[in-house]
């Protein structure tokens, strides 16, 4: 599979989620969600919140601009990208 863009991911039609699958990839992810001017559904910063606290290494961030456990995700019919699968640049 080629790498998707943070952008692509955000512009994209299909349905999409990423599964960072560690704290430090989550981090990573939400500054580089940041430094691409993308926020929450609420309009906050994605540094501003997140929900790893909660699903853990299951955590997964949806193109939807929301956040849920992996099994949501693909139960409700979205694409899971791996965190090495995403150029953050």
């Amino acid at each position: 599979m080629n790498k998707i863009t943070v952008d692509e991911f955000f512009k994209s039609n299909k349905r999409l989620a990423i599964h960072p699958g560690s704290i430090e990839n989550d981090k990573a992810l939400r500054e580089a969600f940041d430094k691409k001017g993308h926020t929450w559904y609420s309009g906050r910063r994605y540094t501003e919140h997140n929900n790893y606290d909660i699903y853990k290494d299951e955590t997964c961030y949806g193109n939807n601009r929301m956040s849920c456990d992996f099994d949501y995700y693909k139960s409700h019919g979205y694409k899971i990208i791996e965190f090495k699968d995403i150029d953050l640049k």
